[in-house]
């Protein structure tokens, strides 16, 4: 009984050593992948979303430090303390990072919510004026027709109205089929720059929807 006791023991050790092995290289291989990523480098922001899976290994990645905070030598050493020392200091730069990263993303909910309630508003006024199919930028386009269950369908253009990254070719096969398709964009946006001087040098060709926060293109048919 001792036995077989003892090794169920040895066995979860094993186990629990080989999970927790895991979970670094996971951590490792997620950080690699997001530092030699050019989405990394162009958009640092935006891409950190890719590093949300590191939240899985950080309770592994803590436990050394946690453990060597609340270890206690009886006759501790100069190295004993410093590395007490250290290991708070890491925990409190850690848990102090997340509180102060917590309390700005509940500082953005209210222009957040505004944000929303404009991109509804540009959902209804679409609907509204049955425009199906549009152009606009890639975080446009994908809220757009997210926001609208697909009763817009959107095709992405960069600032200088070329085609930009479509995540669904449907789409962009949708909208290039279509003959009264509309061009959304930002206001103050380079986008919406690009579209008023194409609207100037051949007037008649474009007629201006301006709604809270957005400028919307339509063509003249």
């Amino acid at each position: 009984m001792r036995r077989s006791v003892g090794g169920d023991a040895g066995q979860a050790a094993r186990v629990g050593a080989a999970v927790s092995l895991a979970l670094v290289v996971a951590a490792v291989a997620t950080v690699a992948a997001y530092t030699v990523s050019s989405a990394a480098g162009r958009t640092p922001v935006e891409s950190a979303r890719y590093l949300s899976c590191l939240l899985i290994s950080v309770p592994v990645l803590l436990w050394p430090v946690w453990t060597a905070a609340r270890r206690r030598a009886n006759r501790p050493g100069r190295v004993a303390v410093l590395s007490r020392v250290a290991a708070v200091g890491v925990l409190l730069a850690t848990f102090g990072t997340a509180a102060v990263a917590t309390a700005g993303a509940i500082g953005t909910a209210p222009a957040a919510h505004a944000a929303e309630e404009r991109r509804d508003a540009l959902v209804a006024a679409l609907r509204e004026r049955g425009v199906r199919h549009v152009y606009a930028t890639y975080w446009t386009c994908n809220r757009l027709t997210f926001a609208s269950v697909e009763d817009v369908v959107c095709a992405v253009v960069d600032d200088e109205l070329n085609p930009g990254h479509d995540r669904y070719q449907p789409y962009r096969r949708a909208v290039a089929a279509s003959a009264g398709a509309a061009w959304v964009a930002p206001d103050g946006s380079p986008l919406a720059a690009r579209l008023d001087e194409r609207r100037h040098a051949a007037p008649g060709t474009l007629t201006l929807l301006t709604l809270d926060g957005w400028r919307v293109y339509l063509p003249r048919t």
